[in-house]
């Protein structure tokens, strides 16, 4: 669907300086009793349907010659509106809410329908009838500006952007129609393909858009590793700088570059306009970061590795003096990155690095890595309190100010080999899964697992699980083939299972009947796996790549159950889906954003996001309202950037990002339904029933493939439908589209 979306705090739940927390209301559009040329206002957006087109914030889209015979609101949403209007404050009481307006040709056999959404967005599509002509369609703005911006039209005023016409599609019932956006002369048209103009055609812009986008960095080469979103929506990044200019406020904790790398941290605006805190972190050398957690009392943990003999610890932490080659890190900054609240060093005599940090429900921090420390610390009754040689896995707790050491062990091998922990998570019941690789033949597993013998190439995957306490090795299991693995995403399902994702090299690399993709593409292909909980099944496991290089970074579920997947791709036929923001391989490498459903057989959504040279996504977070972040670096110096982001020009070798698919938009394409959608057959007519609202069309075939009729209903709302064909003309096959979903329904007998 076409959204247009007011690009203000409440609209997704996002809270600006100085405004007051949102009331939460499903969308509503409401007519009006003040004028007679605003017919409509959506509530809660502000956006006002006029007779002849849209206006918010002072802009104003006009439909160029429309003029409708008549304008029907229908699908009441049960809500009642009281308005005051003027300066006496006269009241309107018991004004309904509705859930579709429709604008019934709007043009000669062309309706305009509008349809809030659960949320917050006003979706609208062009239905042309038979003998309605497309072209005669054409938008103007009037106080503002309107640019094409990829897949997208973004409206506003005074490089700041105000609505966003997201991406778009077509659709002759269950077929869809290329189309394109055409902007001549400050007038926006659709370019069509080719289409049946004696069938109905929808006009239905799909749900991606690239809400905002900005880099983030100084002269030199920085990069984010991780993003966190806070519950006030604002956005932390932490990463590593090179850049002695790197954008720093006055009030940072740390305010000078110290030397060779530093890690940075920030803190940007929900919508991606404002960098509100920045500090560096670090001391004399090499100073990584590769993960950040926020707590509940919004202070903020990063973790790393440091080289620095001075690197800043605070009194009565842990460890405040340098073991070894290297330590790793613990740091507790202040919600504003002013204050360093706690901060540790955690190590041995050898080289020790942090790659992940939790925090449980108590404010105990756990942190995950590898360690060649023979004396890394470990506690008393630890599952395994030997250092075995080589490089161990180190899972450790501390309490939430960094003082004590309250769990840790390690978790290896016998054989001095190789091992790291790239990823954790801490489930529901408190168990950590830790997730990363091994060269170790004889790493522990656990009897029943779902493979307990290494398969024989250089490097497997792991995936553990430990009790909260760090005693007790609950279960554990190899993953690969033949070739080499690395895993770097683990999340727990919420129903008994745990995904896990990196990247392999492996023909034979273990993947279920239905996989969306069981062959391996090029040398290096994503991967993506879910077993049961006790690691004793693949449940499902899928490759995901095109026919050169991938890798996964991240993971995350949405409340859908839908399974996000973020990395990078050398591969110009990555898959992507029809209306994604962005389908075009750009070049040396992309970022992808892809969804999936639970089960890894279908690729429900994927987009590109990059420039002409190398950008990596690695890391990805999501907010209460759904809106996907994703961070990382690029040297592109064309990194798609949106109107009024707070950096939109690359200032050096390498600049961090940080990129928003925003809330209503976030599946990308056509939000798969909670629960899904069933049918009915009855004489002439398919009884549909719809968990959520999508758009819906049908074909229907005569017993030699003929197409008989396509009915193209559009966007239906959540509930009960009929969709009537033509039984006297002995139809056979009904091809049947709910969204993004085709199914062919039944033979018709």
């Amino acid at each position: 669907m076409m959204i247009f979306q007011i690009l203000v705090g409440f609209m997704q739940g996002t809270l600006h300086p100085g405004e007051s927390p949102p009331i939460s209301f499903s969308t509503h559009i409401v007519p009006s009793v003040s004028d007679s040329e605003s017919l409509y206002w959506v509530f809660p957006s502000g956006i006002v349907l006029l007779r002849d087109g849209i206006y918010a914030r002072g802009v104003r889209i006009t439909f160029k010659g429309a003029s409708p015979k008549n304008v029907e609101p229908s699908h009441p949403t049960g809500a009642v509106f009281s308005r005051f209007i003027g300066d006496g404050g006269r009241r309107f009481s018991s004004v309904p809410g509705y859930g579709v307006v429709a604008y019934r040709d709007i043009y000669p056999d062309i309706d305009l329908i509008f349809t809030a959404t659960e949320d917050g967005a006003l979706e609208f599509q062009w239905v042309v009838k038979p003998g309605g002509e497309p072209s005669r369609i054409a938008m103007e703005v009037r106080g503002g500006e309107m640019m094409i911006a990829g897949r997208e039209v973004i409206v506003g005023r005074g490089g700041e952007a105000y609505l966003r016409l997201t991406g778009l599609r077509a659709y002759q019932g269950a077929d869809e129609v290329a189309v394109g956006y055409s902007l001549t002369d400050g007038i926006l048209t659709y370019d069509l393909g080719e289409y049946d103009g004696s069938q109905t055609l929808v006009i239905d812009p799909d749900l991606s858009a690239l809400e905002a986008s900005s880099l983030l960095g100084g002269s030199y080469s920085d990069g984010a590793y991780a993003v966190a979103v806070a519950g006030d929506g604002s956005v932390y990044l932490a990463g590593r700088t090179r850049s002695p200019d790197f954008p720093v406020g006055a009030d940072a904790y740390d305010g000078t570059y110290d030397d060779s790398a530093d890690v940075f941290v920030a803190r940007m605006s929900a919508d991606l306009t404002t960098l509100l805190a920045a500090t560096f972190l670090g001391g004399n050398d090499n100073d990584l970061t590769n993960a950040i957690a926020l707590a509940g009392d919004g202070s903020v943990y990063v973790v790393g590795q440091t080289a620095s003999s001075d690197f800043p610890t605070t009194p009565g932490a842990y460890d405040t003096s340098p073991n070894g080659w290297d330590d790793a890190f613990v740091s507790k900054l202040g919600p504003n990155l002013d204050t360093l609240l706690a901060s540790t060093l955690l190590g041995g005599i050898g080289s020790d690095v942090a790659y992940a940090v939790e925090i449980n429900s108590s404010g105990d921090v756990y942190v995950a890595g590898g360690t060649g420390s023979s004396d890394f610390p470990t506690t008393p009754g630890a599952y395994d309190e030997t250092y075995d040689g080589g490089r161990d896995v180190f899972v450790s707790v501390l309490g939430g100010e960094l003082s004590s050491l309250r769990a840790s062990t390690f978790l290896a091998g016998n054989t001095g080999g190789y091992e790291y922990a790239y990823a954790m998570a801490l489930d529901s019941a408190g168990r950590v899964y830790l997730t990363g690789y091994t060269t170790s033949l004889d790493f522990p597993t656990t009897s029943g697992a779902y493979d307990t013998g290494h398969n024989g190439g250089s490097f497997d995957v792991f995936v553990s699980a430990l009790s909260s306490t760090l005693t007790d090795l609950v279960a554990s299991t190899y993953l690969g083939g033949g070739g080499a693995e690395y895993a770097y995403a683990v999340v727990p399902d919420g129903s008994g299972g745990v995904y896990v994702a990196g990247y392999t090299q492996s023909s034979d690399f273990p993947t279920t009947s239905d996989a969306y993709d069981a062959t391996l593409g090029g040398a290096q292909d994503a991967f993506v796996s879910l077993f049961d909980g006790e690691l004793t099944g693949l449940r499902a496991s899928t490759l995901l790549g095109g026919s050169s290089d991938e890798n996964a970074f991240a993971i995350l579920i949405d409340e859908y159950g839908n399974l996000h997947v973020a990395g990078w791709t050398t591969s110009p036929d990555f898959p992507t889906t029809p209306g994604a923001y962005d389908e075009t391989y750009g070049g040396a490498s992309d970022g992808y954003l892809c969804m999936m459903d639970a089960s890894l057989t279908t690729l429900r959504a994927s987009t590109l996001l990059g420039g002409g040279n190398y950008d990596v996504v690695r890391a990805m977070d999501e907010d209460t309202a759904g809106n996907i972040y994703l961070a990382g670096w690029t040297a592109s110096s064309d990194f798609p950037t949106t109107p009024g982001a707070y950096d939109t020009s690359p200032s050096g070798g390498y600049d961090a990002f940080v990129a928003l698919f925003s809330g209503a938009t976030t599946r990308l394409s056509e939000r798969p339904m909670r629960r899904g959608w069933d049918y009915s057959l009855s004489d002439g007519s398919v009884v549909l029933r719809l968990e959520e609202g999508a758009y819906v069309g049908l074909n229907v075939y005569s017993a030699d493939g003929r197409t008989l009729e396509r009915v193209s209903a559009g966007y239906l709302p959540a509930g009960e439908h009929v969709l009537r064909f033509p039984s006297s003309r002995q139809p056979r096959m009904l091809r049947l589209r709910v969204g993004d979903e085709v199914r062919t329904v039944k033979l018709v007998r």
